[in-house]
């Protein structure tokens, strides 16, 4: 499904990523571990097309997505700080990869519900963000990345923040929801526990060259 390949990425003189390669299969649930720093969200980045690596290629469902525009590469992102747009309703947050898309608003309007009720956000549409809580923020953060079904879902550390009762049980509705929709899942943590808590197979960032990625 997808495919990272030798993916090298220099900052001047800094080398960020070297020669990084993953596998992850379709529907396979993978966490990157590693420390801060290490280039975790620079190698979702680089996936996602928000950044331009210096060598290497992204393969997503056998083509090569590497000059392929974000809006166009089938990819979900999660940020850390969720990202959301403070001037729009947690619906029009939803809504906003389906507007890129040039969606209809009739069908818009249907995923932008169904999204929500997946997060158990139902009754949120009108909602202003400033008035969310920290957990129904990454929640809404979650269903704007699932709205638009993505092939490939990036989280790039979506729980950072939260005290351990609600990290626990967002974790475990990320969990179930992820493997409930088949949604082929990338997840960077520098978290141990929770890399074993969400995925089906953790890698080390430092240990991701030549062939060392490979599904076993």
């Amino acid at each position: 499904m997808l495919q990272i390949r030798n993916i090298t990425l220099r900052f001047g003189e800094r080398v960020v990523l070297d020669r990084i390669s993953l596998h992850v299969q379709a529907g396979e649930i993978v966490a990157v571990l590693g420390a801060s720093g290490s280039g975790k969200t620079t190698l979702l980045r680089v996936i996602a097309g928000l950044e331009t690596p210096s060598a290497g290629t992204v393969w997503l469902a056998g083509a090569n997505i590497s000059a392929t525009p974000v809006h166009r590469r089938g990819i979900g992102m999660v940020f850390q700080d969720n990202q959301l747009f403070p001037h729009l309703s947690v619906a029009e947050n939803v809504a906003y990869a389906l507007r890129v898309q040039g969606t209809a608003a009739p069908e818009r309007q249907r995923r932008v519900r169904a999204a929500l009720e997946l997060v158990g956000l139902a009754d949120f549409e009108a909602r202003a963000v400033g008035q969310l809580s920290g957990g129904e923020a990454k929640r809404v953060a979650v269903a704007r990345a699932l709205v638009a079904a993505p092939q490939v879902l990036l989280l790039d550390e979506p729980l950072t923040g939260l005290d351990n009762a609600l990290h626990a049980r967002l974790l475990a509705d990320l969990s179930a929801l992820l493997r409930a929709r088949g949604t082929t899942t990338l997840h960077v943590t520098h978290n141990r526990a929770e890399a074993d808590a969400i995925a089906d197979r953790v890698v080390e960032i430092a240990n991701l060259t030549d062939n060392q990625s490979a599904p076993h």
